[in-house]
This record gives C-alpha cells, sequence and structure tokens, in this order.
C-alpha cells in the first residue's frame, strides 16, 4: 500500500512570514497540531505546538512578533505519495515522528501522513501475515512415544 492511499491532503498552511499567533489559530480552527511552511508553492518548513510552546512562549517571547520562519523546523525529512506505508513508518519510528507530510518532485505539498493514518494499514498488513505463517506452518506427526497431551508437571 502506497501513501497516497491514505495520506490526508487537507494539510493546514501558513508562510514562514505569518506570525506564530497566526498560525496557532490556524492550527486551533484547524483542529491540528502542526502546519505546513509554504513559500513560493513550496514546502519550507514545519511548526508544530511543542515548537511554539518551547521556542516562543517558554521563551518570554511575544507570538505576535515572531515569524513562523524564525522557529519552523527547516530541515525536513518527507516522504513521496508512492512512498510503501512500510518504508514510510520506519523513517517516522526513526526520526520519532508524528507525522511526515507528503511532497512531489517539485517539493510542492501534497499531504501529510500521520502515525494514525499509518496504525490500521499496517496491523492489517501483520495480520495478514501472521495468519500466512499460522496457515504454512507445516506440522509434523507425533512420534513414536510421544505424547500428544501436556504433562502434569508443566501446570504444578
Amino acid at each position: 500500500m502506497q501513501i497516497k492511499d491514505i495520506m490526508c491532503d487537507d494539510v493546514v498552511s501558513v508562510s514562514p512570514d505569518a506570525s506564530v499567533k497566526e498560525a496557532a489559530k490556524k492550527m486551533r480552527d484547524g483542529n491540528c497540531g502542526t502546519v505546513a511552511v509554504i513559500e513560493d508553492g513550496r514546502l519550507v518548513g514545519m511548526l508544530n505546538d511543542r515548537q511554539i510552546a518551547v521556542n516562543v512562549v517558554a521563551g518570554g517571547r511575544n507570538p505576535s512578533r515572531v515569524q513562523v520562519g524564525e522557529v519552523m523546523s527547516k530541515r525536513l525529512v518527507t516522504s513521496t505519495p508512492e512512498m510503501d506505508i512500510i518504508d514510510a513508518a520506519k523513517i517516522m519510528g526513526k526520526h520519532h515522528f508524528r507525522r511526515l507530510p507528503v511532497v512531489d518532485r517539485e517539493h510542492h505539498l501534497r499531504g501529510i501522513v500521520s502515525i494514525c493514518d499509518l496504525s490500521r494499514p499496517l496491523k492489517e498488513y501483520t495480520d495478514s501475515v501472521l495468519d500466512e505463517l499460522i496457515r504454512e506452518r507445516p506440522t509434523r506427526p507425533a512420534r513414536f512415544g510421544e505424547s500428544q497431551t501436556m504433562p502434569q508437571w508443566m501446570f504444578a
């Protein structure tokens, strides 16, 4: 299964010159914890609620006067729509991400995928692999003298 099959394509975004307060309002209105930062149609950063809390509020800075571009993540790890969901899960695990932006070759934002988006298809995949392993497990006949029941000493 590919990322494009499960990603959310309705992503809240702001420009790098927007205020952090503006970004926080968009997060509130969109009921999300992350906004994509877009400049000239391309993804240039990501800003999440923790960055606002730690880098702005806890630092005593005024959210109305701090620009998103000052505190956003600029070193981006992204996915493509064609990426396999297992590869995306590995990337998210390696970097401890809860969300992964999805971009095309020109770095235009196409969507975002979250841990929640991945959880159901990954569970279904894991279940199907386990079912296949169980189904194909060879059974061997009992050897001469072997008991078909568990010994009583195992339950004492």
